[in-house]
């Protein structure tokens, strides 16, 4: 729901400002009234933050895909960025790396 969608009270649904299509309102919304409306009807609330309950459950995933077709000199240069990268991961990160030339190759990395 937002401040731009048309909202039908009677009938409990609202229009989707962008693909016009019909929805019910969520169970939450479900004893909202002209006078008594979330924030996110609001005109003066377009913007609205929330507040996370509880932590992410999976630690973040970064997934390099390197070209190896290139000379000496960019591999050294690639090689020293990638190692500067992975240096500022998060420590509980997840990381995976695919390389391609002439085949795909897929490497695993167990760093435990």
């Amino acid at each position: 729901l937002n401040p731009f969608c048309a909202v039908d009270y009677r009938a409990k649904t609202w229009t989707c400002n962008f693909c016009l299509q019909r929805n019910n309102f969520p169970p939450q919304y479900a004893g909202i009234t002209e006078q008594l409306q979330p924030a996110e009807l609001s005109p003066q609330y377009t913007t609205i933050e929330y507040t996370l309950t509880r932590t992410p459950a999976q630690p973040a995933v970064f997934l390099f895909v390197v070209d190896t077709c290139m000379d000496e000199d960019d591999m050294t240069a690639l090689k020293e960025s990638l190692q500067m990268a992975l240096s500022l991961l998060p420590t509980d990160a997840l990381v995976g790396l695919i390389t391609f030339g002439r085949m795909v190759h897929i490497h695993e990395l167990n760093c435990e």
